[in-house]
């Protein structure tokens, strides 16, 4: 499940509005959508849990939660729900014991970041995906990315010359993720959706 920043699925519905259906029959929409199906089914094991506790906690006058506690509950499983897929980084043999992931969402959040290092652009969507070989390399061994491939989508102010723009987006994209995440960029595909008001 792909959530943008502001806690939008790929599709564009908020998930909180598939959370508020989650004890009901999915609507049209989220009955033939992906992300909103696969929010749905990972929100669906937090609901049934949920209900499950608070049933068996119902009387228990022990069980009296601090004020404030629900919230911060609440606001560490939208964390989870809202991280995205993880992504396995390169390990050091294959032998090692456990694997270095990092989320897509983190990754993600560096690429706009470095988007909002330029006048007049507005970082949109973003997907990340393990590349497991580049051309002339051998197979990773330890079983995570040997590189990262980014997709890119934007909006641009209608001064901008996009050409020159994109260029330069690519080669600080490239730098900022290999430096934070310390895995090379072997592709970045930058899709200009639209023009705004500068």
């Amino acid at each position: 499940m792909a959530l943008s920043e502001t806690g939008r699925l790929g599709c564009g519905r908020d998930v909180d509005d598939v959370w508020a259906n989650i004890n009901h029959e999915p609507d049209k929409h989220e009955a033939t959508c992906p992300d909103c199906q696969a929010a749905r089914a990972d929100l669906a094991g937090l609901a049934s849990a949920t209900t499950a506790m608070v049933e068996t906690d119902r009387d228990d006058d022990r069980l009296v939660g601090r004020p404030g506690a629900l919230a911060a509950i609440v606001a560490i499983a939208r964390t989870e729900v809202r991280r995205g897929r993880t992504l396995p980084l390169l390990t050091a043999s294959p032998d090692a014991a456990g694997q270095v992931t990092i989320s897509e969402q983190a990754v993600a959040s560096i690429v706009r970041e470095t988007c909002d290092g330029f006048d007049d652009v507005e970082g949109r969507r973003c997907r990340v995906t393990v590349v497991n070989e580049q051309p002339g390399q051998a197979p990773a061994s330890g079983g995570g990315a040997t590189s990262l491939a980014v997709q890119l989508s934007l909006t641009v102010g209608g001064s901008v010359r996009i050409p020159p723009l994109v260029t330069e987006l690519r080669d600080r994209v490239a730098v900022a993720v290999e430096r934070r995440v310390g895995v090379p960029v072997a592709s970045i595909a930058i899709h200009v959706e639209d023009l705004h008001d500068a």
